[in-house]
């Protein structure tokens, strides 16, 4: 969860104000943040369906691409057709990449209590959301632009894809027999 909340603060952060560099209105860029809401709500309705079709670690991993691989639209975007675009693909991802989470604990865990771990869980993104919209502003004060930040947004998301392939399978519980513990 932290490594995709990372990828995703960044943009959330800075979208409107990179807009705003490129003369779209305050209204046009705050509109970008609708698009993407709007557009991760269908994502994020369907993602747990997905998942238990197609498997858990494969749909949270295509998520964390498709959270990433639009950001790259973002390099020299200038047309507000462009940034809306980029929000409408974004969206996508930034909706399925959080929705997995609920539906790989309950298969690693089944119907054990799960407040620490879904804790833990929330602490880790709190941590990914703060960082990602930290370091990109460090990044633009110091170089006036948001590219490396950018870039730090599209590796954290694919270092988040290729880490949900080393989670553990779902096949089994991680703890079987819970209640005798």
């Amino acid at each position: 969860h932290f490594l995709g909340c990372v990828g995703h603060s960044v943009i959330l952060v800075y979208i409107i104000p990179l807009a705003i560099q490129n003369n779209m209105s305050v209204l046009q860029a705050s509109s970008l943040i609708t698009l993407m809401s709007g557009t991760s709500v269908i994502s994020r309705l369907v993602t747990p369906m997905l998942c238990e079709k197609y498997g858990t670690k494969f749909v949270m991993g295509w998520f964390y691409f498709l959270q990433g691989i639009p950001v790259i639209m973002l390099f020299g975007a200038s047309d507000p057709m462009m940034f809306y675009g980029f929000a409408l693909f974004f969206g996508i991802g930034l909706g399925g990449e959080s929705a997995g989470f609920p539906i790989l604990m309950r298969q690693y865990y089944g119907f054990a209590p799960s407040a620490a771990p879904h804790g833990t869980q929330m602490l880790w993104a709190g941590l990914g959301m703060a960082l990602g919209g930290w370091v990109g502003g460090i990044v633009y004060d110091i170089y006036g632009n948001y590219n490396i930040a950018f870039v730090i947004s599209i590796l954290a998301s694919f270092a988040g894809m290729v880490s949900v392939f080393f989670l553990e399978s779902t096949s089994k519980l991680l703890i079987p027999k819970w209640e005798d513990s």
